[in-house]
């Protein structure tokens, strides 16, 4: 015990006399430390708002000597509404409504003017080098738009809403485009010289189908308004953007919110004009998996901050909830109350499972979300603005950016495999299109009109040794309202090794897409009887409720028809219909 308090002693003297000189006298001396070799320490760093503080340090022995000197706070620097340094999230205080001002000029763009800068080069091969395809667009120059109606040569308004009103020169096709649509149809004309070059008619309710079931993820949304929310109004958040400024508390909140979601998914730098937007891909895949996991007030608190749902979210819900007329006050309590509970409880996916009629699973439609942002690397995703949020442009630049769908040729939509080189820039602007800038679509032109056909039903020259006949029926207007058509498909025969052929009748009393091609010799139609999208997991038929497929015999005998299964595994062969017509006179 002696022993080792005699250690125990021994250790605290030499701690001690290391201290004593540490702290300024040299051991075996009394020299004090002069503090001649100092540096200046940072011991608060600056921020916007608070002054740092910088102290001075000795080198030897490491005593403060001498002031403090303040380090000035450095103030904000603005970028597109909200400060951009690190740990700084201020709104800009003369531009509070830089996002909000982003989806407003959305919104309200009545004008679209697509063009590219300079050479666009798209490369197609089907899945065969061989066959490879190279398209060169020169010149696109789309006017589109808002407009009242199309004019008739009567001087009346045909109902018909005209899209897209511009030209197009590639080394394929050149001439004028005009695309219009109803409630019945939308159709595309190209033309050169005055005569039709180019020709689709696409059915109306088979097109809005084609458009949600490939989409897959993105709920029916029309009229402003979304489905089992209640008929939740989005007019009237946008009324409350555009009306109140950057103070409005609502406005606050939206405005704070989109300018984090953006940069949660996006970079931002200066340009002369404004602020350049790029999508930033792996940042996409991070907020992809945190709105599959998280749920809804997870999500937002950790993104925007503590308690940043239960100060933005609940508000954001009531107005829109309480803009649906149809509801009782009691009803919009408890409408309220609901969608509050699931977004508290739930992640963004669950609850769009919920709310817009998705049957996937959350991790189905993060890997959906995945498989997309996967296909799209390789081309910048950019959006262009003004110093204030008004969206000027969008641009997609492709840099012989790839996509190949892996199809195994059970889809009847494959582009195979695409190559495309150069940029594209669509703009946004306020201008409303009236007037000389829309011109006439001509409605009385018809698909019969260099043919000389009437009404009636006509055999085609099917253009594929896959299909046996074709029949189809035009109506007085020259529309074709059936087409009729006759498929083999072949089997070897395994003790014979001759090809057996089934064959099998389509009927298609309203044609999805008819497409027409015009040169010296005929007129090529190509009917697409099934669309059929192959979303990896499953395969949906589109536009099929005018289609009846059967089994026939070789003459033509009705045997069976044949169930929806069917028809989708044998899609990719009975899809398309080609056939010419030889001009008369």
């Amino acid at each position: 015990m002696k022993k080792f308090l005699a250690l125990f002693m021994a250790i605290v003297m030499a701690m001690s006399l290391g201290l004593l000189t540490s702290c300024g006298e040299t051991a075996g001396t009394s020299e004090a430390c002069t503090h001649t070799e100092t540096e200046w320490v940072v011991t608060r760093e600056a921020t916007c708002t608070v002054d740092g503080v910088e102290k001075q340090k000795c080198k030897k022995c490491g005593k403060i000597v001498g002031e403090n000197k303040v380090i000035p706070k450095l103030g904000h620097e603005f970028v597109a509404g909200f400060c951009d340094r690190a740990g700084c999230n201020t709104a800009d205080p003369e531009n509070n409504k830089f996002y909000a001002g982003m989806v407003i000029s959305m919104a309200d763009s009545d004008r679209v003017t697509v063009k590219n800068n300079g050479d666009v080069v798209v490369k197609t091969d089907m899945n065969n080098p061989e066959k490879a395809t190279e398209y060169k667009i020169t010149d696109i120059d789309v006017l589109s738009g808002k407009s009242e109606g199309v004019t008739g040569e009567d001087g009346k308004e045909t109902g018909v809403k005209q899209l897209i009103q511009g030209k197009i020169e590639s080394d394929i096709v050149s001439g004028t485009l005009s695309i219009v649509a109803s409630e019945k149809e939308v159709k595309l004309v190209v033309k050169n010289a005055g005569a039709e070059v180019a020709y689709a008619r696409v059915d109306g309710e088979a097109a809005k189908k084609a458009i949600s079931g490939m989409a897959g993820l993105i709920p029916d949304i029309g009229g402003g308004s979304v489905p089992g929310v209640g008929g939740m109004d989005l007019s009237a958040i946008l009324d409350t953007l555009r009306k109140a400024d950057g103070t409005d508390a609502t406005v606050k909140q939206i405005n704070t919110l989109l300018h984090n979601l953006v940069m949660s998914v996006a970079s931002v730098s200066e340009t002369e004009t404004g602020y350049k937007f790029v999508l930033d891909y792996d940042k996409a895949k991070e907020l992809n998996h945190a709105l599959a996991t998280q749920t809804v007030k997870a999500f937002v608190d950790n993104l925007f901050g503590e308690n940043t749902f239960e100060s933005y979210v609940p508000s954001i819900v009531t107005l829109a909830v309480q803009s649906d007329s149809s509801l009782t006050e009691e009803q919009q309590a408890k409408k309220i109350s609901e969608i509050n509970g699931n977004l508290r409880e739930k992640s963004l996916y669950e609850v769009i499972g919920i709310y817009g009629n998705v049957t996937k699973s959350a991790a189905d439609i993060e890997k959906s979300v995945n498989d997309v942002l996967d296909a799209l690397k390789g081309i910048e995703v950019s959006a262009n603005t003004d110093k204030t949020g008004n969206v000027l442009s969008f641009k997609l630049a492709f840099d012989n950016w790839e996509f190949a769908s892996g199809s195994d040729g059970s889809s009847a939509i494959q582009l195979s495999s695409v190559h495309i080189d150069g940029e594209i820039e669509i703009k946004l602007t306020k201008q409303r299109v009236t007037g000389d800038e829309y011109l006439p679509f001509e409605e009385t032109e018809k698909l019969h009109d260099t043919t000389g056909v009437a009404a009636g039903t006509y055999d085609g020259t099917p253009t594929s040794t896959d299909i046996v006949s074709v029949k189809y029926t035009v109506a007085a207007n020259g529309d074709i309202v059936k087409a009729e058509t006759v498929y083999r498909a072949s089997k070897n025969n395994a003790e014979t090794e001759q090809p057996n052929y089934t064959y099998y009748k389509v009927v298609n009393e309203n044609p999805v897409a008819v497409l027409r091609s015009t040169n010296e010799s005929g007129i090529t139609y190509k009917i697409n009887n099934l669309l059929v999208a192959d979303t990896g997991n499953e395969k949906i038929i589109l536009g099929a409720a005018n289609v009846k497929v059967y089994e026939v015999s070789e003459d033509g005998t009705e045997l069976r028809t044949l169930t929806e299964a069917e028809i989708t595994d044998i899609a990719h062969m009975i899809g398309d219909v080609e056939f010419t017509l030889a001009v008369v006179g």
